[in-house]
């Protein structure tokens, strides 16, 4: 017997930064929410109870449904992507909804940049260094010109 895929929201967690954020959308709707300096583990999931509550997401059995679940790959904090991702997997294996996991970086440049257009992307790594990598963005994705 197969399993038929999760229905309910979309939940992305982004913990490579200092200051975590997360966002669920439900159907048209994009609710947000962003976490103190070095809180993930102990803000995370009550910031994602309270957005789910603000959506009006139920659980269905005591289970919560969710479709998707994307995930920040980093780089970044080892700590916060330690959470994110052991969380995103949580949440996906719990829900049964499909797991995603995305280049940090490449979330943010395909955000930014239109298509043609070439950009730097560069985090505080702390102690003295820095995060950085360059894409060009195209139609329906990017190319990484320099990776992290």
């Amino acid at each position: 017997m197969k399993d038929t895929p999760a229905s309910g929201p979309d939940v992305a967690l982004e913990t490579s930064r200092r200051e975590a954020s997360l966002a669920l959308g439900v159907g048209e709707t994009m609710l947000h929410a962003e976490l103190g300096p070095a809180a993930h583990a102990r803000d995370l999931v009550p910031a994602l109870e309270r957005l789910l509550a603000a959506a009006g997401v139920e659980r269905r059995g005591g289970k919560l449904s969710l479709a998707a679940v994307i995930v920040g790959l980093g780089p970044g904090s080892y700590t916060g992507l330690r959470v994110g991702i052991a969380t995103a997997q949580a949440l996906a294996r719990a829900s049964g909804a499909t797991l995603h996991g995305i280049p940090s970086f490449e979330a943010l440049a395909f955000a930014e940049l239109e298509p043609g257009e070439e950009g730097t992307v560069a985090m505080d790594a702390r102690a003295g260094r820095f995060y950085h990598a360059r894409y060009r963005r195209v139609s329906d994705g990017l190319v990484v010109l320099d990776p992290p």
